[in-house]
């Protein structure tokens, strides 16, 4: 009996406290729910323990709602003043959903005084934010971006977020650049290990930077500053004091003077940066080849127009123990693909697409780049026949050879590309990027994107490409049959094998590709019908 008592009164102390119970009610009044998400949460008799329900986590010890996390549950509404009810939230998370550009309640007396996680990406808020923020002295987590706030632009209202580790306010206009890229030392961030200003400063204002160094005691490890319309004339000078803890730089989509190239030697440490679309040209120095630790290395649409060996020994410093991802498309970059290209063996990710490379397609891809999961070689020079060896590339899911002078047969070898028959293989081509931070609901997914053609019209995909497996070899002066064991891809979502020279006819076989969505036979000399059950 004493025993019994003992687990009565252990399982009253962790029921939900009814002051809260009603405030979550209330919050589901002011919410539109088409999905049913909500059904767990009511009024009814087996419905009164509020820590049961879900996307709700109470403390095990008090019976306090200490996490509300509504991520990605598709929402709409506004978000109930009563939130502030939930005075014992830790964590709240409602990003991707859609409140409809209504305000965020105001919170004036430091109700939500006990956050630490605040998402509200992608949810469509509009109206002030500021007074709450203030009050968050014990937040590290902070993400805005994609709202419609109007009194965040200056930075101020940071003075009192002392215990930040990740900023994220991408797409929400600021003011004075300059400060914002100095608030870890303006405002002591020690902590902050993230700053996410994406599209911020976006404008007819180009902004010069003359950036004085970061507070050496600072954690900053993973910056972005993607399509800002910067002038960085140098980025070290910014970077130096804390240059060994750098894992995450994105510079893309602004203005990267040349000479700045020669900076990136002194950080050698670093794993990922990004410097597509900053109009540098001409060479890559051969300094740059000292990160010896750089695994993801993204140089797109720029001006380089060198020889595509003189680029890779250039790089020579990290392309043999550790590089994985390389994209250097859209720039002017000739020749043959190098040798010394096999020893990058870690590469997934290959892209190379609207260059003037010439040659073969080499017959050691297969063996030395085995790891591949995405390649395009699209609209290049490259010329005469696919290599058995293509077919060694084991993990790959789309590849991409168009817009070229390739000729000769499609291997009959295809049904060796397993990625594309095993849905149960990777299904994404994903990297976790920067630190993890120690909480439960944080994860860094990549934000990098790839240029397939799909469906007869260009899109720029991000790298999480989930279920998409392409094979397109358009564009070329590819002879012979269509392969038959092409039909044992059952994981294929488009085949692109127009505006070629095949001939013979649509093997039957290809009514075995279930998953396929999009199927282009044209402009070649084909005869036959597909089959009646395949739907077009």
């Amino acid at each position: 009996m004493h025993f019994l008592i003992a687990s009565a009164v252990r399982n009253d102390s962790v029921l939900c406290k009814e002051r809260e119970r009603e405030a979550l009610l209330s919050i589901k009044r002011d919410l539109i729910d088409h999905y049913g998400r909500l059904s767990s949460w009511g009024s009814e008799e087996d419905k009164r323990d509020c820590c049961k329900w879900d996307y709700i986590t109470c403390s095990p010890r008090t019976g306090h709602v200490t996490q509300l996390d509504f991520t990605g549950v598709g929402l709409r509404g506004k978000m109930s003043h009563s939130l502030l009810d939930l005075r014992h939230l830790t964590d709240l998370g409602l990003f991707d959903n859609d409140f409809g550009g209504t305000q965020f309640p105001i919170d004036k007396n430091g109700s939500l005084a006990k956050l630490r996680y605040l998402h509200l990406s992608c949810a469509n808020f509009g109206g002030t934010i500021s007074s709450v923020l203030r009050n968050l002295s014990s937040l590290q987590f902070l993400a805005l971006s994609y709202n419609h706030f109007v009194d965040i632009g200056n930075s101020d209202w940071v003075s009192g977020l002392s215990s930040l580790t990740y900023l994220d306010l991408t797409r929400i206009p600021l003011v004075n650049p300059n400060h914002w890229l100095q608030i870890v030392n303006n405002y002591k961030l020690l902590h902050l290990q993230t700053l996410r200003l994406q599209y911020c400063f976006s404008g007819d204002e180009i902004n010069t930077l003359p950036l004085s160094p970061i507070n050496s005691s600072s954690a900053l490890t993973d910056i972005s500053l993607f399509d800002n319309n910067f002038v960085i004339p140098s980025i070290y000078p910014w970077l130096s004091n804390i240059s060994q803890n750098i894992q995450f730089l994105d510079l893309s989509s602004n203005i990267l003077y040349g000479s700045a190239l020669a900076d990136f030697d002194k950080i050698i440490s670093l794993p990922y940066i990004n410097l597509s679309n900053t109009t540098i040209g001409g060479y890559i120095p051969k300094s740059f080849g000292n990160m010896s630790q750089l695994q993801y290395l993204y140089l797109s649409s720029n001006k380089f127009n060198m020889k595509l060996f003189d680029l890779i020994q250039n790089l020579s410093g990290f392309t043999e123990r550790s590089l994985e991802e390389l994209s250097l498309d859209h720039n002017q970059i000739g020749g043959e693909l190098p040798f010394s290209l096999r020893n990058c063996t870690k590469l997934n990710f290959l892209e190379l697409s609207g260059n003037k490379l010439s040659g073969n397609v080499p017959i050691w891809f297969g063996k030395s780049l085995s790891s591949l999961q995405y390649l395009s070689l699209r609209s290049n020079q490259f010329s005469g026949s696919l290599p058995l060896q293509l077919c060694q590339l084991t993990n790959v899911q789309i590849l991409d050879l168009s817009i070229n002078n390739i000729n000769g047969t499609i291997p009959h070898c295809l049904n060796n590309l397993r990625a594309m028959i095993d849905e149960n293989s990777n299904e994404t081509i994903l990297h976790d990027y920067g630190p993890l931070l120690q909480h439960s609901l944080l994860r860094f997914h990549d934000d990098d994107e790839a240029l397939v053609l799909w469906k007869g019209s260009e899109y720029i995909l991000d790298k999480n490409l989930g279920r998409f497996r392409i094979i397109d070899l358009s564009s070329n002066k590819i002879e012979g049959e269509i392969p038959r064991e092409i039909a044992i891809l059952s994981s294929l979502r488009q085949l692109n094998l127009s505006n070629n020279k095949l001939s013979g006819a649509i093997p039957e076989e290809i009514d075995g590709l279930k998953q396929l969505e999009s199927l282009d036979l044209s402009q070649n000399q084909l005869s036959g019908r597909l089959p009646a059950s395949m739907s077009i």
